[in-house]
């Protein structure tokens, strides 16, 4: 860790620091897992800041507005970490990534069994796919 230099840009600094950071909004959202209007506008809003937090009761489809936002990123060539206080959460997400044939993207490293088993086993790389394309696949995978 002493060789990670900090740096203003990235969310672990954003987050480390308190300086949440706004983003350019780069618009033309797909929501392949449907959506209603509070799951767009947190979508959108977590695309103009560098840290977006999603909490709410159960039932409220903060899993459908995470994967909405995977999406998203994954179109626009970029990583994603999807942390929670809870082992379950993380697990549905990747769960319903699995079923939509998007497990390759997921890397769960939270317990040490878990790295173990990833980089034992490390998933074949998939060549990455224009985002015109991409687009086409997620959205027709759904």
């Amino acid at each position: 860790m002493e060789k990670a230099l900090p740096h203003p840009d990235t969310v672990l600094h954003a987050y480390c620091a308190g300086q949440n950071q706004d983003q350019v909004d780069e618009g033309g959202f797909i929501y392949p897992f449907g959506v209603n209007e509070s799951q767009l506008k947190a979508v959108e809003r977590a695309f103009t800041s560098q840290i977006s937090l999603i909490e709410g009761p159960p039932g409220t489809g903060k899993t459908q507005t995470i994967l909405n936002i995977i999406a998203n990123i994954l179109l626009r060539g970029k990583s994603v970490a999807i942390l929670s206080n809870n082992n379950p959460a993380v697990e549905n997400v990747y769960e319903k990534l699995s079923k939509s044939g998007l497990d390759h993207v997921v890397a769960k490293l939270g317990s040490q069994d878990n790295r173990n088993r990833f980089f034992r086993v490390c998933p074949p790389y998939r060549q990455k796919l224009p985002s015109p394309r991409l687009a086409w696949i997620i959205s027709s995978l759904f």
